[in-house]
């Protein structure tokens, strides 16, 4: 009996540290992709508020609470990717139009012509 319960317990042991392992690869997995996007240098961007700071990566929904209401959304898709673009007519003397991409919700692509 006791021989039972100690190959039991090496058994239970084992099956946690195998599950441990794999929950741990697939943390380090999944962060290293975000991270390439993630780690994009900040740029700056001229708007109507004046100069904002923005990085690749950010989600749509941070870039338009700080640069304002766009002017025209347009969105598509191509196989499991929403692509979208949101832009901002700012054309004056000093400041150029601000195109911005996103692809699934983060910005992957900027203008300003």
């Amino acid at each position: 009996m006791e021989k039972i319960l100690k190959n039991g317990c090496m058994g239970c042991l084992l099956v946690i540290a195998v599950l441990f392992l794999v929950l741990f690869l697939t943390f380090v997995f999944s962060s290293n992709r975000s991270d390439s996007v993630e780690r994009q240098p900040p740029f700056e961007v001229i708007t109507k508020k004046g100069v904002v700071k923005l990085h690749l990566g950010m989600p749509k929904d941070s870039v338009i609470m700080i640069v304002g209401t766009p002017d025209d959304i347009s969105s598509h898709s191509t196989y499991n990717t929403i692509i979208e673009e949101i832009k901002y007519k700012v054309k004056n003397d000093d400041i150029a139009d601000l195109t911005f991409e996103f692809e699934d919700g983060k910005l992957t692509k900027f203008t300003q012509y």
